[in-house]
C-alpha cells in the first residue's frame, strides 16, 4: 500500500506536546509514593493510620479502573483529543485538590474529611492517567507513519518512567520542607494546563474522523448512538474548523470530491460501503493534509502551541498521495468485515450488546484474544512483582536497608555494603535504558524479536532466582545476610535481568502491539479492556505477593513464573503478528481475511518490501 509519509517535523511536535500527559501520569505515581508517608505522618494528621495509607493507594487504582471503563464506552464518541483534554483537566483538578487540601481542624475539616479529599484527588489522578495513556497511544498509532510508529509508541512508556523518576526526585527533595507534598502536587498544574491547550489546537486523528463520517453516513446501529454523538461538534479542534472555513473559500483541494471507499480501489476494498458524509470526508482530508504536508520550523514551537499548525495547500503529487491514503482509511472504516447482524439484533436490548457489537467481527475477536492473553501473561511474568517489591527482594538477598545500616555493615566487613535502596534506584535507570533501546531499534529488528528477547531474559532470570532463594519466605523480621555472597550477587543480577527483559518485552511492546492489531472500529474498546484487566491483575498481584512468598515459597513462585514465560515464548511465536513496517490498514485486512490467526501472523511476519 502506497501512503503519503507524515511530516517528521509534525510528528516530533505532536509527540513532544502530547507526551506531557504521559509525563504527568508517571509524575503523580512517583511523587505519591514518596509523599504518602509525609501526608499520613504527624506533620499532616495525628490521627492517620496504615488504613488511611491503604485507602489512598487504593483510590488511585480505582480511578484507573474507572478511566478504563469510561474510555471503553465513550472513547470513540468523544475522540482522541477530547479524551486527552479531559485527562488534562482531571490532572489539574487532582493537583489543586491535593495542594489546597485543608489539614484536620482547619475550616471544620476532620481527619476523615481530609482523607476523603486526598482520596478524591488520587482517584482523579488514576482516572487521568488511564484516560491519557490510552488516548495518547491511540492517537500516536493512528497519526504517526508506519515507518516511525514503532519508535514513538514504546517511547510513551519511557516518558512515563521518566515522569515517575521526576516525581520521586521532586517529592524526595521537598520532603524535608513542611507541607512539601503540597508544592509537589501543585507543580503539576502548569503542565496540565499546557496539555489542555495543545489538545485544543492540534488536528484530530484522520482515522477517527473517517470512522465518525462512515458511522454518521450509515446511521450505523452496530455502534449505537456513539458515532452520532461524536460526529456533532467533534470534527477536530476549533482552530482546525476555523482554518477549514477559510480554506473552503479559496482552495479547490477542499472540494469533498468522490465518496471514498468505492472508486479507485481493488479487490475487497472496492466492495466497501462508501462514506457519503461530505463534511466528514472534508474534515479527515484537511487533518491529513496538515499532518502530512506542514513543515514547521524549530522557532515556531510557541506558535504551534498557541494557534496550532499553519495552513498548507498541498501540491499535485501530494494531493494524489493523500487521496490514496484517504481512500484506504475510509475503506478500512467502512470495510464489510462487520458484526453479525442476527447476533447483534438478538442482544441489542441486553446489557452486553455493546461488547457483541464491538468484538463479533473476525479481526476484532482475534485482536481481543491477543490483547487479553498478552496482558495476562505480562502480569504473570514476574516483572510486575519485581517492579513493585525490588527493595524487599534485595533485602532478602542480604543487602542492608539504608545508609546507616550500611555503615555498620561496612565496619564488620572489608567491602563497602550496598544498600537495597541504592540498588532500587539503579533498577529505574536500567528500565529507562532498556525502554530507550527498544524505541531506538524496534523498527530495525521488529517487535517479535524484542518480545522474544525480553521473555527469554525473564525466563532465565526466574530460574536463577528460584535456585538462588530456595525455600526462603517473606520473613520481614529477619533482615540481614540471608544468602551466601555468590548466590546474593547472582540473585541481584537476575533481578536486573528480569526487569530489563520485562521492559524490553511486555512493558514496552504490549500496548503498541495492541494498538497496531486492533481494528479501527474496536481499537478504543480493546485497548481499554486490556488496560482494565491489567490494572485489576496488578492490584491482585500486589495484594497476594507476600502471601505467596510464605506459602508455597519463593522457589515455587519463581518456577511458576518461569512456566508462564515458557508458554509466553510459544504464544509470541504462534499468535503475535509482526506489525513493523505495516500500516494499520494492512494489519486489519490481514487479520480479517486470513483463514486463521496463525495464518495472519505468517502473512504479516513475511518480509516487508
Amino acid at each position: 500500500m502506497t501512503t503519503a509519509l507524515p511530516s517528521p517535523e509534525v510528528e516530533r511536535y505532536l509527540f513532544g506536546f502530547l507526551s506531557i500527559g504521559c509525563l504527568l501520569a508517571g509524575y503523580c505515581v512517583g511523587s505519591s509514593n514518596v509523599t504518602l508517608s509525609q501526608q499520613c505522618a504527624g506533620q499532616f494528621s495525628e490521627d492517620a493510620d496504615p488504613d488511611t495509607s491503604s485507602k489512598l493507594i487504593a483510590a488511585f487504582s480505582v480511578g484507573a479502573l474507572a478511566g478504563c471503563l469510561l474510555l471503553m464506552r465513550l472513547g470513540d464518541a468523544l475522540g482522541r483529543l477530547r479524551v486527552i483534554r479531559a485527562s488534562a483537566h482531571a490532572f489539574l483538578a487532582g493537583s489543586l485538590l491535593t495542594a489546597g487540601c485543608p489539614c484536620p481542624g482547619q475550616r471544620g475539616f476532620g481527619a476523615d474529611a481530609t482523607a476523603a479529599v486526598l482520596a478524591l484527588a488520587r482517584f482523579l489522578w488514576g482516572l487521568a492517567g488511564a484516560l491519557n495513556f490510552q488516548a495518547t497511544s491511540q492517537y500516536v498509532a493512528e497519526v504517526m507513519s508506519h515507518e516511525r510508529r514503532g519508535f514513538y509508541l514504546p517511547l510513551l512508556s519511557l516518558v512515563v518512567v521518566v515522569g515517575d523518576l521526576c516525581g520521586a526526585y521532586v517529592g524526595a527533595t521537598l520532603e524535608r520542607i513542611a507541607f512539601g507534598w503540597r508544592v509537589t502536587a501543585a507543580a503539576m498544574a502548569t503542565p496540565a494546563l499546557a496539555l489542555a491547550r495543545v489538545a485544543a489546537v492540534v488536528p484530530d486523528s484522520p482515522r477517527w474522523l473517517a470512522l465518525v463520517a462512515v458511522v454518521r453516513a450509515r446511521g450505523d446501529g452496530s455502534r449505537g448512538s456513539r458515532g452520532s454523538r461524536g460526529s456533532r461538534g467533534s470534527r477536530g479542534s476549533r482552530a482546525a474548523r476555523r482554518r477549514g472555513d477559510r480554506q473552503r473559500a479559496g482552495h479547490a483541494w477542499d472540494d469533498p470530491g468522490p465518496a471514498y471507499g468505492m472508486s479507485d480501489l481493488s479487490g475487497d476494498e472496492r466492495n466497501a460501503p462508501p462514506a457519503s458524509d461530505a463534511e466528514g470526508v472534508d474534515d479527515a482530508r484537511r487533518a491529513l493534509t496538515v499532518l502530512h504536508c506542514t513543515r514547521p520550523s524549530r522557532r515556531s514551537a510557541l506558535g504551534v502551541f498557541w494557534r496550532g499548525f499553519p495552513e498548507v495547500v498541498p501540491g499535485a503529487k501530494q494531493r494524489a498521495a493523500l487521496d490514496r491514503e484517504l481512500r484506504a482509511i475510509f475503506a478500512s472504516a467502512a470495510r464489510g468485515d462487520e458484526p453479525d447482524s442476527e447476533t447483534t439484533k438478538k442482544t441489542e436490548t441486553g446489557l452486553f450488546s455493546f461488547f457483541v457489537a464491538e468484538f463479533s467481527s473476525v479481526a476484532a475477536s482475534r485482536a481481543l484474544f491477543v490483547a487479553l492473553t498478552l496482558t495476562v501473561l505480562g502480569q504473570l511474568s514476574a516483572g510486575p512483582v519485581i517492579q513493585y517489591f525490588p527493595k524487599h527482594i534485595f533485602e532478602l538477598a542480604g543487602h542492608v536497608t539504608n545508609s546507616d545500616d550500611a555503615g555498620a555493615a561496612s565496619s564488620r566487613s572489608r567491602e563497602p555494603a550496598v544498600t537495597a535502596a541504592s540498588l532500587t534506584v539503579w533498577t529505574s535507570v536500567f528500565k529507562v535504558v532498556a525502554t530507550g533501546t527498544v524505541a531506538a531499534f524496534v523498527d530495525r529488528y521488529g517487535r517479535r524479536f524484542f518480545f522474544a528477547f525480553g521473555v527469554t531474559a525473564q525466563l532465565a532470570a526466574c530460574i536463577v532466582l528460584a535456585l538462588a532463594f530456595g525455600d526462603h519466605g517473606w520473613d520481614e523480621d529477619a533482615r540481614g545476610v540471608r544468602l551466601p555472597p555468590w548466590r546474593a550477587r547472582l540473585a541481584d543480577a537476575s533481578v536486573f535481568l528480569c526487569l530489563v527483559g520485562f521492559q524490553a518485552g511486555f512493558a514496552s511492546l504490549t500496548s503498541p502491539i495492541v494498538a497496531d492489531i486492533s481494528p479501527m472500529r474496536a481499537r478504543t474498546s480493546i485497548m481499554a479492556l486490556s488496560s482494565f484487566l491489567n490494572w485489576t491483575l496488578s492490584s491482585l498481584l500486589t495484594w497476594t505477593f507476600p502471601k505467596v512468598q510464605d506459602e508455597p515459597g519463593i522457589r515455587v513462585m519463581f518456577l511458576a513464573y518461569a512456566a508462564v514465560l515458557a508458554f509466553s515464548l510459544f504464544f509470541v511465536a504462534r499468535f503475535v503478528p509482526e506489525t513493523t513496517g505495516r500500516s494499520l490498514e494492512e494489519v486489519e485486512l490481514a487479520l480479517a481475511k486470513s483463514a486463521s490467526l496463525a495464518g495472519a501472523v505468517r502473512a504479516l511476519s513475511a518480509h516487508v518490501d
